[in-house]
Order: C-alpha cells, then sequence, then structure tokens
C-alpha cells in the first residue's frame, strides 16, 4: 500500500478502465449539478456489476481482462473471453457493440442521412435517458463511427433487406420507366482527385469518381446512386448494368434523361432488351432559361415552363401512335418548310408582338402538343415577347437565351422530346399518376445531395461510397413503405422513415452470427446461398430420375399396338406438371445464381 497507492505511481489494479469511468461519473455529476462524491466505489461498483462472466477473485491487474461494449442502454464491461467468443458482441478495430446498439446506431443513421455528428448526439441522449451514468464514454470523433456504420450496413441481414425491397419494386413493374442523370458538385471534395487536370490526380482516369449518376424508377423510388468515373455513354452502361438484376433489365422500356442520343441508346439497348426509346428532358431547358436570371423566376421563365409542360400531358382521346412512331435517332427526318421558318422567326426574332400575345393568350396548358409546328411557333412567341430576357447570356452554356431556344427546335431535340408524350400515351393512365417529368425528379434529389455534403470539406472515396450506399437504402426503406403500405393521413419521408425504422432489423441471430470476426459479409452470403442453389439442384435431379424411370415404364407399354393411345395420353397427363415444375426450378436456379454470385 505505501509503495503503490501514492499520488507518485498512482496505480489501480483495474488500470486506465476504471479511471475512465471515475471521470465519466465526474463529469456527469457536474452535468447533472450533482455533488460529486464515492467516485472511486460507484466507479467500482459499476465495473463490478457488470462484468459478465466475472472474473476471478484472485487475480488483482485485471485490466487487460475487460473489454468496453457499446449497448443501447449503456456502457458496459465485460470478460474478453465473452467478447471474443460470443457471437452476440461484434466487434470493429478496438470496438465493442452488441446487436442492439447496432439496430439503434441503423435506425439513426438512416433518419439523419448519415450526418455523424446529429447522429452521436442522438445516441448520447439514447444511452443517457436510459439511465447511463458513464455515457460519456462514447467515442466523438466520425473516424471511430464510421467502421462500426459499414460494417452494420454491410452486414448480410441489411444486405438482405435491401434486396427484398429492390425485389418489391420489381414486383410492382418500377423498372418499367427510369430516369437517370449525373451530378459532379458533391465529387468536387474527394482527396486525391484534381477538378482541373486528370494528370494531378492520384488516381487514374477509370478509377476516379467525377460523377455521381442518380437512377430513378417509374413511381420515384430512387434505385440507384452510382459513382462514375465519367459520363459516358459506355460508363453509363456498365454502370447500370452492374447496379441492375436480371428481372430489372428486362423491365426497362422507356429511359429519360438530359442527353438523349442515338449512341446512348445503341448502347443501352445492349443490357435492355426490350427498352423501346429514350426521352429528352423538358424541364431541362427552363433551367438554362433561368442561369441568365440567377434563378429567379421571370415572366419569360414562367412563359417557357408552360410550354415545356405541356409534354408531361395527357389526352385520353389519344393513342400513342397519334405522333407517330418512337424516335430512335433516325437522321432522315427533317423539318419542314414551314416548321424551317418557323424557327427561323426564333433566330432572327422576328415574330411581330400581336400575333406572339395571340399565341399566349390561346395557350392551353392542360393539353398535350399536337404538332411540332405548334411548339415552335410558341418559342417563337417568347422570344418576341420578351426580348430583354433572351438576350442574355446563359452561364454554362455561355450562350444569348434565344440562341439556346433555337437550338432546343432543332429537329432530333423536338423528337427525342416528343417521345416523351409517346411514352405516356403508350403507358396506362394509372401508371402515368406518379411518373416524373423527364429528370425533374433526379434533379430535386442531386439538391437533397448537395445539402447533405454541405458541410463535408474533404472525404474519400470509400465514404461517398458508403454515404450513398446509407442515402439509397433509406429512400427505398420509405417509399416503399408510404407506396405499398400508405396511410391515411399524408406523412413526409422523414416521419414514414421514422416510424418504419423502430422495427428491429438485425434480430435475425442467423444473420448477425453468420460473420465470424474478420471475415467479410459477401463471403458468408455466398455460403449461404450456394447451400439454397444445391438444395434446389438435388430436387431437381430428384424429379428428373422420377420422371426418366416413369417414361421408361410407358415406353414398355407401348411396344403393344393396342395401348399406344392410352399410355400416350397417360405419359403426356404425367409428364407435363413434372416438366413444368422442372423448369421453374431450373429458372428459379438460373435467377438466383445470376443475382447472387457477386
Amino acid at each position: 500500500m505505501t509503495t503503490y497507492h501514492v499520488p507518485s505511481a498512482q496505480f489501480c489494479c483495474s488500470g486506465t478502465k476504471q479511471l475512465k469511468v471515475v471521470i465519466a461519473l465526474y463529469d456527469n455529476d457536474i452535468l447533472m449539478r450533482q455533488v460529486h462524491c464515492k467516485l472511486l466505489s460507484r466507479s467500482a461498483e459499476i465495473v463490478r456489476n457488470t462484468v459478465f462472466p466475472e472474473i476471478q477473485s484472485n487475480i488483482m491487474i485485471i485490466d487487460k481482462l475487460l473489454r468496453v461494449v457499446f449497448d443501447h442502454d449503456g456502457i458496459k464491461f465485460v470478460n474478453a473471453d465473452y467478447a471474443i467468443n460470443d457471437e452476440i458482441v461484434r466487434r470493429v478495430g478496438n470496438l465493442f457493440y452488441t446487436r442492439r446498439f447496432a439496430e439503434l446506431l441503423l435506425r439513426e443513421v438512416l433518419i439523419y442521412n448519415g450526418k455523424m455528428k446529429s447522429v452521436i448526439q442522438r445516441i448520447a441522449i439514447q444511452v443517457a435517458s436510459q439511465g447511463c451514468e458513464i455515457a460519456n464514454l462514447l467515442t466523438v470523433h466520425g473516424k471511430s463511427w464510421w467502421p462500426m456504420v459499414e460494417d452494420v450496413f454491410a452486414s448480410p441481414a441489411v444486405q438482405a433487406l435491401r434486396y427484398v425491397l429492390l425485389a418489391e419494386l420489381e414486383t410492382h413493374t418500377e423498372y418499367t420507366s427510369i430516369s437517370i442523370d449525373a451530378t459532379l458538385r458533391i465529387c468536387l471534395s474527394i482527396l486525391g482527385q484534381s477538378a482541373k487536370k486528370d494528370t494531378a490526380s492520384a488516381y487514374s482516369a477509370g478509377d476516379s469518381v467525377k460523377r455521381v449518376l442518380s437512377v430513378k424508377g417509374r413511381t420515384g423510388a430512387v434505385l440507384a446512386m452510382i459513382p462514375m468515373s465519367a459520363e459516358t455513354s459506355e460508363v453509363v452502361t456498365k454502370a447500370l448494368s452492374d447496379n441492375m438484376s436480371v428481372i430489372a433489365k428486362q423491365q426497362v422500356k422507356f429511359v429519360f434523361c438530359d442527353n438523349a442520343s442515338p449512341k446512348l441508346l445503341t448502347h443501352l439497348s445492349t443490357i435492355f432488351p426490350v427498352l423501346e426509346t429514350l426521352a429528352l428532358d423538358p424541364a431541362h431547358l427552363p433551367i438554362v432559361y433561368e442561369y441568365s436570371t440567377w434563378r429567379k423566376r421571370t415572366p419569360g421563365s414562367i412563359f417557357l415552363r408552360t410550354i415545356m409542360a405541356k409534354f408531361n400531358k395527357r389526352d385520353n382521346t389519344r393513342i400513342a401512335s397519334s405522333w407517330g412512331p418512337f424516335y430512335c435517332g433516325d437522321s432522315t427526318d427533317k423539318l419542314d418548310k414551314a416548321e424551317s421558318i418557323m424557327r427561323q422567326k426564333i433566330l432572327d426574332r422576328s415574330m411581330s408582338s400581336t400575333r406572339a400575345t395571340t399565341i399566349q393568350d390561346a395557350l392551353k396548358g392542360n393539353q398535350p402538343w399536337y404538332t411540332r409546328i405548334d411548339y415552335i411557333e410558341s418559342l417563337a412567341a417568347l422570344v418576341a415577347l420578351y426580348p430583354s430576357e433572351v438576350t442574355r447570356i446563359a452561364p454554362g452554356p455561355n450562350k444569348q437565351v434565344y440562341k439556346i431556344l433555337w437550338s432546343a427546335a432543332a429537329i432530333d431535340r423536338i423528337e427525342w422530346m416528343f417521345n416523351n408524350m409517346r411514352i405516356r400515351h403508350s403507358m396506362a393512365a394509372s401508371e402515368c399518376t406518379l411518373l416524373p417529368s423527364g429528370t425533374a425528379s433526379n434533379e430535386a434529389l442531386h439538391a437533397e445531395l448537395n445539402r447533405c455534403f454541405r458541410g463535408t470539406q474533404s472525404m474519400h472515396q470509400s465514404t461517398i461510397r458508403l454515404k450513398l450506399q446509407i442515402l439509397c437504402f433509406a429512400k427505398l426503406v420509405s417509399h416503399t413503405s408510404a407506396m405499398y403500405r400508405p396511410t391515411i393521413k399524408q406523412m413526409a419521408s422523414s416521419h414514414v422513415l421514422a416510424t418504419d425504422s423502430r422495427e428491429p432489423t438485425l434480430t435475425t441471430y442467423t444473420f448477425w452470427s453468420e460473420i465470424p470476426n474478420g471475415n467479410k459479409p459477401i463471403e458468408n452470403m455466398i455460403v449461404v446461398f450456394r447451400r439454397v442453389l444445391v438444395g434446389l439442384f438435388f430436387f431437381r435431379c430428384v424429379l428428373v430420375k422420377s420422371q426418366n424411370g416413369h417414361v421408361g415404364k410407358n415406353q414398355s407399354a407401348v411396344a403393344n399396338p393396342q395401348h399406344r393411345h392410352a399410355c400416350s395420353v397417360t405419359r403426356s397427363q404425367t409428364q407435363k406438371p413434372q416438366n413444368k415444375l422442372r423448369l421453374m426450378i431450373a429458372d428459379c436456379l438460373k435467377h438466383l445464381t445470376e443475382r447472387f454470385h457477386k
């Protein structure tokens, strides 16, 4: 006692762990405005009561025999053997956490869109509300939390839930029409990349992340958010192919984008077997128009939005063939003489103001366009009515607005935009109810992404990939809940997500214990699905063997001409159900192999 328990030695049998508990208790007493007392005995009691299994009483130095474990109701100390051998506790680096804490972390990360500062505060409040006096032992730096977040979202339980949500979207034909668009602002803060020159980057041109491709479905579901190195047709096609299942690819008929071209259509047709056409985004032109007015609405931009909104209208008395076949980039199509003259008036700004006012007053915003010349004439009227606006230069294209409108009246641009009306009239009216306007929903998603990454000054590629995975998963959970299980009261997506995430996700013990410490989750998923494939293959072989034996008996009976007709009927009746079942199992094997081979 006189040798070690002195201020100069500062010896404690339990090591630094009990001293950390003392500090946490002192901080808790100060914040609770209580008189701090008996810190050493209280800390010893906390360590003694939470350690399980108990440590032998004849062991003095127990610092290396304890592990700090994060739980949903507080910080606990457990036996090192229990923490290593028991599969209920997960280890990431030097941090240990339980399944209940993983569920809490998953819920908070989804609700707060991966903003770790808010997540840490919420978890600290949750732990403190459970009566934990040592909540200050929670780590406060994001670099300690991100490994746990990555471990939770890479777990088979979360990945299985993600596959279930995507399968639910496939069941409801969400992939019939998709909209794709790319954004670059959130990629500017990635470390190791130069925004000006590729030669100054630490990554090669193919390994860098310069764009994020967002994919939205028929009802606005966020299907994927994919980091890409470029926005070329080849890169976009490969990104979509790698992030969509076989069933999803077989559903895609229409694609909305802001850069429709025959080259993109050709490349996408290689992965989408039933793809019919592309459609140009009608909302992109008003956005470019408002670049010249510092993104402020003007009378000219309002008139242009009314013009472009007619591409999203539907006339129940018309069918898709009323506008001709789908445009696929045929270079032989040209404007007729009247259309060319009207298009020239956009460039010359030569339409009279009286005629332009008449066109504006007669414009019916609740009906689609029926002819190309009506659309070109409305653009010419816009140029004539607002000369002070259309002569401004729009940043980005660095062109005057009326020249941009003249380019929008080209034959290929018009036909790509007329595909919007052809697509809407080829779909059922119920399918068009929630169909977005071109890539407008993608632009809204990009604005939300920019808000989420606004406070991020720098990050690694792995961080942005994980954040995009989190955001996409949160969107899937809220959309499927609101879309396929509607409520009486209209709720915001954040409220739906907060309510839906109360149900535990990691309660299945098989998924939690399937990953031994140190192994990758995907390797264990392959083991699980391999067992399923082997079982189906064995069942298929039994059916084939049974069918072959039955056919042999029938063949011996057919040798008698008198029984040929009766035996043929018997054979057809017995073979048909087994053949059908065998084909179903073969299709199931093929689907599972293709979907889970990665």
